[in-house]
């Protein structure tokens, strides 16, 4: 069972500032109440959409009243976004929403939105190259020309620049995020596994008692 705790108080202009924020991105459906309208995550994802274009497919959420289908998206969304962008989401969290408890999707929404600033940031300091900060992990296919125009030329033997502070963080981000994803795939298959060898238990002891009840009927 998952206890309540005081969720992080954000005084009245940090509020507007955040909804401000909200109201300049385009959403489905129009904004009455923060805590019902993203309860379920289909705006969520949208606003994710907006900002990494790349990482959400919106006909994977669908609107729900359901409790349930409100964490799943959450959880969709957790597992096929925020977790490219190294963006935490507690369990915890995701129940709050899905169960419109007050200050908890302002919560995510600030947290989101620090993510986002932090990203472009860094997009700026590494300069050009990307569209957006999120295509660091999902580049986009380039023309040959285009490729020439965003990378500078060097002359063969030209001694590479050194990577900069943030690029080694990113660098290091991307590797933390393809080991955490190739754990999360092998624990997936060690359940898988284990599912196998239960069913495969089961069969054997089903094959047992028919093989009983057939001895018993031919007696």
């Amino acid at each position: 069972m998952i206890e309540a705790e005081p969720h992080t108080v954000m005084d009245e202009a940090e509020l507007q500032a955040l909804y401000q924020w909200v109201d300049e991105i385009p959403l489905s459906r129009p904004k009455r109440n923060i805590t019902r309208d993203f309860s379920d995550g289909v705006l969520m994802a949208e606003t994710v959409k907006h900002f990494f274009p790349k990482l959400v497919d919106l006909h994977n959420y669908s609107p729900t009243q359901s409790v349930v289908q409100k964490e799943y998206n959450w959880r969709t969304l957790d597992q096929k976004a925020f977790k490219k962008i190294n963006f935490i989401v507690s369990k915890q969290d995701i129940h709050f929403i899905a169960t419109c408890q007050s200050g908890a999707v302002e919560k995510v929404l600030s947290n989101f939105k620090s993510k986002v600033l932090q990203m472009e940031q860094k997009k700026a300091l590494l300069g050009q190259g990307y569209s957006n900060p999120v295509d660091t992990y999902y580049p986009t296919p380039a023309s040959h020309h285009t490729q020439h125009d965003q990378w500078p030329r060097t002359s063969p033997g030209a001694t590479q620049p050194r990577q900069s502070g943030v690029q080694r963080d990113l660098t290091n981000e991307m590797i933390a995020e393809k080991d955490q994803t190739i754990n999360e795939m092998k624990e997936t298959i060690e359940i898988l596994e284990i599912k196998i060898r239960k069913l495969e238990q089961l069969v054997k002891i089903k094959d047992h008692k028919i093989d009983a009840l057939t001895a018993k009927l031919q007696k």
